[in-house]
């Protein structure tokens, strides 16, 4: 019986033979594999591979890209037992090369974060402690320490001992921030006299280190008070921010009027106004924070400063509009603002929308979009967030501005 190949088949077979396998496997990039025999193929071709120079990194590259592409368990489960084994083998030997692709590195410790392989968590550490520069570390450990992951007990406990550096280290601690902000941990893993000596090692002298930081300092106990108060005297204007959050509610005077002092400045505006209140402070906030304009800048300056946006304040943030309207999400007439922002420093400005909810829509709504289209698509994001029947299945001017019409 005389079995035809597949495409893929006869790809590899190109690729053994020319040495190739960019060319001979880049055209089945798209759709992805969606087959047991496909998912072999690949590890067949992994198998074959061999990684000699620098030129060789586009070729491993591009394999490696087949394993974000399953389209079905028993194919998942074709690339963990076996594609796994023979993507740990290339990684070992990728890091060993004089100059290595850190990108490719971390591309295939994605792939290992999401395959949740235990005999991969050695070669993750590895890469953190050796190659621990790059933003890939953010969606990395974000895949990484989440209660579903299998490898996230493990991980934590590897990297709490050791902290790593750079902003391997920063995703660390923001990725254990927000599994304690979640209620996931029932303390942070640097909650310990050795992890408070470790915390206070790490740099925060970037915009993002400053921010993560800054929210890990309240979840650090046994931070001593002498620590804390360096920070509310010479720390970023975060770290001042988060000590005097931590001091103010242990009585302290200055910290008191550094968070008043805050609450003049719309850039800090709204937290130094929650931190207050929760420590008893109200009468602290002072007159500025009334003034509904000032309130609504405070509150785009806090969601722009977040480290899921530019982990800084902006340079600028002015008035593009604002008025009352009936609001489809809310079915109620609502108070709303567009506000302009700039970051000098990043060459950039963009529009946000401070309301019912505080977003930015970027690549969406754009500085010289007319203030109706801005708002016709915040109402779409805002109907698609509550999961409204009514929210069109495509997020456009045009549909917006039927909700909005539509009294």
């Amino acid at each position: 019986m005389f079995f035809t190949k597949t495409a893929l088949e006869s790809a590899l077979d190109s690729a053994v033979r020319d040495g190739n396998y960019s060319n001979a496997f880049s055209p089945f990039i798209d759709p992805p594999i969606d087959t047991v025999k496909s998912a072999k193929v690949i590890c067949k071709a992994l198998d074959n591979f061999e990684l000699r120079t620098e030129d060789d990194y586009q070729h491993l590259n591009l394999l490696s890209q087949f394993f974000n592409n399953p389209t079905a368990k028993n194919v998942r489960d074709v690339f963990y037992e076996r594609g796994i084994h023979l993507l740990v083998k290339h990684y070992e030997h990728l890091v060993l090369i004089e100059h290595p692709d850190h990108a490719l590195i971390h591309q295939i410790v994605a792939i290992f974060a999401n395959y949740e392989h235990p005999d991969t968590v050695r070669r993750i550490t590895y890469a953190v402690a050796s190659f621990p520069n790059g933003d890939a570390w953010y969606p990395i450990m974000d895949k990484l320490l989440t209660p579903e992951n299998a490898l996230y007990q493990s991980i934590i406990f590897e990297l709490s001992s050791h902290a790593p550096g750079g902003d391997a280290c920063l995703a660390f601690i923001n990725a254990l921030n927000r599994l304690i902000e979640n209620d996931d941990l029932d303390s942070h893993p640097l909650n310990t006299l050795a992890g408070i000596e470790i915390f206070k090692t790490l740099p925060y002298n970037s915009s993002k280190g400053s921010v993560i930081l800054a929210d890990t300092l309240i979840h650090l106990d046994l931070l001593d008070e002498a620590y804390l108060q360096t920070l509310l005297s010479d720390g970023s204007f975060e770290m001042k921010l988060e000590s005097a959050r931590i001091l103010a509610l242990r009585g302290d005077e200055t910290a008191i009027e550094t968070l008043t002092v805050f609450c003049s400045s719309y850039f800090y505006a709204a937290k130094a106004e929650v931190y207050l209140i929760a420590a008893g402070q109200r009468r602290a906030v002072g007159e500025t924070m009334k003034n509904i304009d000032f309130r609504a800048k405070a509150r785009l300056a806090a969601y722009l400063s977040s480290v899921d946006q530019y982990a800084a304040v902006p340079d600028e943030i002015s008035i593009y509009d604002s008025r009352e309207l009936f609001w489809p999400p809310t079915d109620s007439i609502e108070e709303v603002w567009l506000l302009k922002y700039s970051y000098e420093d990043k060459d950039l400005e963009g529009i946000g929308m401070v309301g019912t909810v505080t977003a930015c829509l970027h690549d969406e709504v754009t500085v010289g979009m007319d203030p109706d289209s801005c708002y016709a698509l915040h109402c779409c994001y805002e109907m698609d967030l509550l999961n409204d029947p009514r929210c069109p299945e495509t997020r456009t001017v045009e549909a917006g501005k039927a909700l909005l019409n539509h009294l």
